[in-house]
């Protein structure tokens, strides 16, 4: 699902986690979920942002097989108990299997959407998947990215 296609989501995620430091003066984990390369590539450690004091960035894979949906669920489950804030930032090239997974553990979910049709369709989607799943319960905020319109000439 590109929910997320052609959105500058690491600075928004960034910019949101930094404020979120600054402002209640406690750490914060930045998971960046990923279908792409093997899951056993990536690194495992939470290692400091570049530019925010407090803001820790993690990798994790976002594919559909058991392995991946069990080593992503377990990276969220110790992520909460260890941050007090948590951002999770998924690809669009996320399993739908692995945003189930994220939203089955979150308190509430904030999907970044384009200014479409589309996005709104796949976000409901993503909904009716999610409350097939048992994750009705979890609320799904959308936050529709508006994109400048191009200056019209004459």
């Amino acid at each position: 699902m590109p929910l997320s296609e052609g959105i500058p989501c690491d600075e928004f995620s960034s910019l949101c986690a930094g404020t979120i430091a600054k402002e209640t003066s406690a750490p914060v984990l930045c998971i960046k979920v990923d279908r792409v390369g093997r899951a056993q590539n990536l690194k495992y450690a939470p290692s400091p942002y570049a530019g925010h004091q407090d803001v820790f960035v993690q990798q994790a894979h976002g594919g559909s097989d058991p392995a991946a949906l069990r080593a992503l669920a377990n990276l969220l489950d110790l992520g909460k108990s260890q941050f007090p804030h948590l951002i999770v930032e998924a690809s669009c090239r996320t399993a739908v299997e692995a945003l189930i997974e994220i939203v089955r553990r979150s308190w509430s979910v904030y999907p970044i959407l384009r200014q479409n049709g589309e996005s709104l369709f796949e976000l409901n989607l993503l909904a009716r998947e999610a409350r097939a799943q048992g994750c009705g319960s979890v609320p799904l905020k959308p936050l529709v990215f508006l994109i400048r319109p191009k200056m019209l000439t004459a």
